[in-house]
């Protein structure tokens, strides 16, 4: 399946890979092949995989705790190019993120 879509025809807007509201379409697929940048849509898949992983293993392992995957963007808005760290940018972000405390 991976080589098929990150090699073979298709149409670029084809969903290849879907998990609840978050999809991965073939020309993001494409991203992965040596050279290319990644786009947002391939990370964000990514970490909504790590994030239902984690929801499983949490589940079976009560001791463990869960973790908090942001999206990319995150990033961009911590650290603003003008003004360096901006925590005050992103501080609501987590207010909703179980076990943070």
């Amino acid at each position: 399946i991976v080589q098929s879509a990150l090699s073979g025809p298709g149409n670029g807007t084809e969903i290849i890979a879907q998990t609840d509201t978050d999809t991965c379409q073939r020309d993001s697929i494409r991203k992965l092949r040596p050279g290319c940048w990644l786009n947002d849509e391939v990370i964000h898949f990514f970490l909504q995989m790590l994030t239902k992983r984690d929801a499983i293993i949490c589940g079976k392992e009560k001791s463990k705790k869960r973790s908090h995957f942001f999206k990319s963007f995150f990033i961009t808005k911590l650290l603003d190019e003008a003004c360096g760290y901006r925590y005050q940018n992103v501080k609501r972000w987590s207010k909703k993120v179980p076990g943070k405390d």
